[in-house]
Parts: structure tokens; C-alpha cells; sequence
């Protein structure tokens, strides 16, 4: 992994709304988003001119030390964060600590040999070495501080949520000729996944398994599978998981299908909600009041044994109909595909009549049939239209995946975002395109650090320092907010360990709490 370098500033007309952290963790796909891990730093330090300009214009001209006194005024008039001056001084003496370790020091102090030009080292301020190293670490880096812990309201119906979600959850790779593994669902729960799927087949030799029907992906035995979701369920957060039952075996394979649930989920599985709702108060499922329960979606329900129906919680809808908001209970589902989905979305009416029925219902979104190498679809405007479960194929590292990471990369990646006031109570103004750019999102990239190798060019005899300056890097930036808008910085060489962009770029924002922003790390092979 690395680093990028950028200073993104969110305005509207002239004034500046908020300006976010400094640094953004760039993963071994040329994936971006904010992270705590952070590259070991490099001893050799090749000073960018725009950290030099930065780290001048907060300090002035006559100075070469940044005080506690200037942090605390760099997070509160440009960061927009508090910090007191404690909190400064332990900053400061913490990244200090690891540029001037004691035994540096100390030899340095014996051997007295510091020339008259070489500013002397001053444990209680940051020089531009030690800001570098600052703007390098987890203190600057650009996820809001809020976002480390769940701080929004967990207790609004579980329709209110955007809900992270797995499709095939079983499958690591091809959808036809891929194999089933277990390793799938570890995966995708302990990256907070809360919706995961299993499709249920009777074998004639080994019981029910778990299988993509009519595909030779090979299965897992369903008690196997059960058990793993059991386990590791609660891994990354303690919020309700959904497990989505495709079912295609008879009713007496449900009969058996049901003690499975019964047998190894147990006290997970709570009683249904029309069961927990008293007569004349209905029961409000939320993800706090479910914590550590684990919920079963099928149907429809007038397809399954007597025996199971009592365990479902999330019944599939039978009938597309997107004007019955208020008719059905809150917690039953359409499941459609992106196709199905695509279309309404197309259509001005039905769109607005799907954002309705989402304030209170559930929509399912799940991949096309002819996706067969596990491609993903980009679940951006499926959000938008107030789609709780948008199933994505997590095994596949791409574009659409990772704009689905940051989505719910919030809250405490506890895989739950509480949608937007107006996408939660019917019949409010609908979000639409605005015709007027609202926010302008400038973004300035101006460095990268221990960027990973372009795969392309890595070879078991060539040096990575060779590699390295063998290419260039641009860095491409997409913004939806409701509408795509994309742009590319110059390609740059490697400049000793780093390629320098310095550049400022200008994106159009709809709305702040429904856009999105990706950025890309692109290689090209150069003389």
C-alpha cells in the first residue's frame, strides 16, 4: 500500500464548507480510501514544493518550527476540527519520537559536530521534516474522525438503511465454472457485509448444499455453511446480518431446511416480526434492537412448507408493485435485478414511486444473469434511489466494489448508513437532479508515497527501483452525484520514491450526503 498527498476543499459560491484530512490510504488493487495502516516511513525524505508552501504559509516567513499554538489554529481554521493545545503537544511529541529517536539525539549531542546552518532540533515543535511525517500519518489522514465509531441513529426501521450486501456470497470467482468455498462468507462478513446469500439444492448423496443451480461451481454442505455465518456473523460488527435464502429444493427439503436454521442458528434467530408485534402496536425491527440476531429472507411465503415460514423475517414480495407505500409491512422485499431496477430508474414517475415505497419497504437489487465472470454493476444510483440491499459480487476488485467500500466506509464500517431524511418518509419532495450545481468539490493531488507497482511490470530479476522509474502514474478522479463527472491528472514520473502532480481539479456536487468520490491510481509504461 501507500499514500496520496491532497487537500480537498468543498465550497459553495465563495465561502468553504469544510476541509477534510491530508492523507488517503491507496491499496494493493489501486484502490483508495481512508485507512489507519500506514507504510513504514522512508528515512530519505525528497520535500514536495507544495508541503514546502504549506508548512511556510502556516508558520510564516521568519520561522522554520511549527508550535503546538500553530497546530491547534491549523485544525481549527483549516481543518475544521478541534484540537487542544494538550492534544497538539502529544501530536508533536509523538511524531517527533519516531523522526528523532533518543539514541539519534543523543549521539547527535555527543559528537557535537552540527553545522552553524543546520536548524537546531526542538523536541516541542514540528519541522518541515517532522510535518511531512505528520501529514503521512493516521493524525491527517482524510476519514472524519466521526466516521471511526457508529454515531448515527440505530434505532430508525430497518428499511431506513442502505445495508452492505453480498451476491453469491458462496462464489470467489467465476459464476459458473468458480468453486464454492467457505472462505466467501468469512470474507465478505469480516468486511462488514451484513446481507449474504445462499442458494439451497438437495443432493441425493450429501443432503442439502449450498450451489449455484445448474452450474458446475462445485457446493458446500448447508450445515457447513450455517455454522460459518455463525460464526463469524458478529466478526466486524455487531449489527444484524440477513441471510438471503434462495430456495430450490421441495417442501419436504424445507421441512429439514427449517430444523438446519432451528438446530445451528438458535438463539441467534429472533421470532418474526408479526410474532414480536403486540396486538395494536406492530413491532419496529431496527439494527439496534436486533444486535447479534441473525434474519432469514425468502419467499415467497405461499411457496414454502408450513414449517419454515414461521422463521422468515424478510418475505419476498410477490408482485412488483411500487404504489403500495403504507399497504405492505416494512419489512417485505422486492428482489429484482439491475435491469429491473435500471429500467424504473429510467422512467421519472416509477422512479419517484420506487424512492416512496424504499421510505418503508425493502428493494433487493442483485447482478444480471449474463454477468458470468463476476463483474459488478456500480451501485451508486441504485442508492440513490433509496435501495437498501444493492448485492454486489465482493470477490472482484474494481471500480464499482470500491465505491461500494466507501459508501460504507461510515458509521463505523458497521455496514448500516442511515439514509437521508427525505429518503425515509414518504411523499416529502423526492431527490432529483437540482439543475443548479450546488457544491463545487475542489480537489488538489499533489504527492504520493510507497505507491504499490503497477502488476504490469513486476518481474522476478527487475530491482522495484527500476520498476519504479520505468513508469508514471496519473491519478483519476469520478465523482456521482447523480451525475458522473470525471477527471485525470497528468501522467508523472517517479521523482526519487514519489510522483509529483500538483494539480487542482474542479468537480460539480449535487448533494453532499449522496455524492461519491474515487480515486484511481493509473500506471503507463514510459521509456
Amino acid at each position: 500500500g501507500g499514500h496520496l498527498l491532497f487537500v480537498p476543499i468543498i465550497g459553495k459560491s465563495s465561502d468553504v464548507v469544510c476541509h477534510l484530512g491530508m492523507r488517503m490510504y491507496i491499496g494493493k488493487q489501486a484502490q483508495v480510501f481512508a485507512s489507519q495502516i500506514m507504510a513504514n516511513p522512508s528515512d530519505k525524505l525528497l520535500f514536495v514544493p507544495a508541503v514546502q508552501r504549506i508548512f511556510q504559509s502556516l508558520i510564516g516567513s521568519l520561522r522554520n518550527s511549527m508550535s503546538a499554538e500553530d497546530l491547534v489554529e491549523m485544525h481549527s481554521q483549516i481543518q475544521k476540527q478541534p484540537l487542544s493545545l494538550t492534544e497538539a503537544h502529544e501530536i508533536i511529541e509523538s511524531i517527533n519520537a519516531s523522526s528523532h529517536p533518543p539514541s539519534r539525539r543523543s549521539r547527535n549531542k555527543t559528537k557535537q559536530t552540527t553545522p552553524v546552518d543546520t536548524p537546531v532540533f526542538d523536541p516541542t515543535a514540528l519541522s518541515i521534516q517532522s510535518f511531512e511525517k505528520f501529514l503521512r500519518s493516521p493524525m491527517a489522514e482524510v476519514e472524519n474522525p466521526l466516521d471511526k465509531g457508529v454515531y448515527m441513529d440505530m434505532n430508525q426501521p430497518l428499511s431506513h438503511y442502505w445495508i452492505s450486501s453480498s451476491h453469491n456470497t458462496y462464489l470467489m470467482s467465476h459464476q459458473i465454472t468458480g468453486q464454492s468455498t467457505l472462505e466467501g462468507y468469512v470474507y465478505s462478513l469480516s468486511r462488514g457485509c451484513r446481507c449474504v446469500e445462499i442458494d439451497v439444492l438437495r443432493s441425493n448423496t450429501h443432503g442439502l448444499i449450498v450451489k449455484h443451480q445448474k452450474c458446475p461451481t462445485g457446493f458446500l454442505i448447508l450445515d457447513d455453511v450455517l455454522k460459518t455465518i455463525r460464526d463469524y456473523a458478529f466478526v466486524s460488527s455487531d449489527y444484524p446480518v440477513i441471510i438471503s435464502v434462495e430456495i430450490n429444493c421441495s417442501r419436504d427439503s424445507q421441512r429439514v431446511l427449517a430444523d438446519s436454521f432451528k438446530d445451528i442458528l438458535k438463539a441467534y434467530l429472533p421470532p418474526t416480526f408479526e410474532a414480536m408485534s403486540l396486538e395494536g402496536k406492530p413491532f419496529v425491527p431496527t439494527p439496534a434492537n436486533l444486535r447479534r440476531k441473525i434474519l432469514l429472507k425468502a419467499g415467497p411465503l405461499r411457496s414454502l412448507a408450513e414449517e419454515l415460514v414461521p422463521l422468515i423475517h424478510i418475505p419476498i414480495q410477490e408482485d412488483v408493485k411500487l404504489d403500495e407505500v403504507g399497504v405492505i409491512p416494512s419489512w417485505y422485499t422486492l428482489n429484482l435485478s439491475e435491469l429491473q431496477v435500471g429500467s424504473i430508474l429510467s422512467s421519472a414517475s416509477e422512479s419517484v414511486q420506487l424512492l416512496e415505497r424504499n421510505c418503508g419497504s425493502f428493494t433487493r437489487v442483485y447482478p444480471k444473469a449474463t454477468r458470468v465472470d463476476s463483474t459488478n454493476f456500480n451501485p451508486i444510483p441504485f442508492f440513490h434511489g433509496g435501495c437498501q440491499l444493492v448485492s454486489l459480487n465482493f470477490q472482484t476488485a474494481s471500480s464499482p466494489m470500491w465505491k461500494n467500500d466507501g459508501w460504507f466506509h461510515t458509521n463505523g464500517q458497521s455496514g448500516y448508513v442511515l439514509k437521508p431524511p427525505d429518503m425515509r418518509t414518504p411523499f416529502l419532495a423526492p431527490v432529483v437532479e437540482e439543475e443548479q450545481t450546488q457544491y463545487v468539490l475542489h480537489l488538489s493531488i499533489l504527492s504520493g508515497w510507497d505507491l504499490p507497482i503497477p502488476p504490469s511490470s513486476t518481474t522476478a530479476n527487475t530491482p522495484p527501483s527500476t520498476l519504479l522509474r520505468g513508469s508514471s502514474l496519473s491519478v483519476k478522479i469520478e465523482v456521482n452525484s447523480f451525475q458522473t463527472t470525471t477527471v485525470q491528472t497528468q501522467y508523472a514520473q517517479f521523482a526519487g520514491s514519489r510522483p509529483i502532480w500538483e494539480e487542482t481539479h474542479s468537480l460539480p456536487l449535487r448533494r453532499l450526503d449522496l455524492s461519491t468520490c474515487l480515486l484511481t491510481l493509473r500506471s503507463s509504461e514510459v521509456g
